[in-house]
């Protein structure tokens, strides 16, 4: 399939165009001035039915992706307008930029920062399901917030199943049955790998394949963290040791705030 020009982006279930150079559209069809440039087979809008009934859920926060609303894009057709980041999503830019990471203090903010949005999340009662660099979006001063709740849980809008996190990203069963992994740990597993690969400005497990990483989470073998800075903090999300991200929030804080006093 040739791209048209405006696609920036394509998901599992949805492209991304940018026409305004502020905005982006979220659908499974593509229409420009009339005319039909791109679509999914068998096209649907319950995905982002729900992905906008949860941004409204959601409401304003500085580390959630804006979100304008459902918009008819051609008579029944609809795509969810969201705001554009204009450094595009952190897996990608750290892919771009393997030796040109942003220095220690401005990776300690970001992680407060994805910190902080993943917290208004669960005080909102949704679940991300998914959180991962690649759903985390970069501003200018790497700024960072938190998007695509198209596959989270929020129980309260009768959505009470996810997708999956990425294989780097997915909390061991550790004796449990795979679909009885609590909720609230697996995201703090996401949340300490996301760090990890901010910190350490590289994948969890860089070059492996998904057999290869389901062995190393199997074993509980993960990247040393003992000369990382906050590699406490993303240890205790690992092994969870933490029960709520509104604690992550506050040893990040203190770390934060510390480091940046030091200066």
């Amino acid at each position: 399939m040739g791209w048209h020009h405006s696609i920036i982006g394509m998901g599992a279930s949805a492209f991304i165009t940018c026409t305004d150079g502020k905005t982006v559209l979220k659908g499974q069809d593509v229409w420009e001035n009339g005319r039909h440039c791109a679509s999914f087979e068998n096209p649907s809008d319950e995905n982002i039915v729900k992905e906008h009934a949860i941004y409204k859920l959601l409401g304003d926060h500085p580390n959630i992706l804006q979100c304008f609303g459902l918009e008819e894009i051609h008579p029944g057709v609809r795509a969810l307008r969201l705001e554009l980041a204009p450094l595009g999503d952190l897996r990608r830019y750290l892919e771009r930029h393997p030796n040109d990471g942003p220095p220690l203090q401005t990776r300690l903010n970001m992680v407060l920062e994805i910190a902080a949005g993943l917290s208004h999340v669960h005080a909102c009662g949704v679940w991300h399901s998914d959180l991962s660099t690649k759903n985390i979006f970069l501003f200018p001063g790497f700024h960072v917030k938190i998007g695509d709740f198209g596959g989270s849980v929020a129980d309260a809008l009768g959505y009470h199943t996810g997708t999956l996190e990425d294989q780097d990203y997915e909390l061991p069963c550790r004796g449990r049955d795979f679909r009885e992994r609590p909720r609230n740990k697996r995201e703090l597993f996401a949340l300490g790998s996301a760090m990890y690969e901010i910190m350490s400005w590289a994948r969890v497990f860089p070059g492996l394949s998904e057999d290869e990483m389901d062995e190393r989470l199997k074993r509980e073998d993960f990247p040393a963290v003992d000369a990382l800075v906050l590699g406490d903090v993303i240890e205790s999300c690992w092994k969870e040791r933490y029960s709520a991200v509104e604690e992550v929030v506050r040893d990040l804080t203190d770390r934060v705030n510390g480091a940046d006093s030091s200066h």
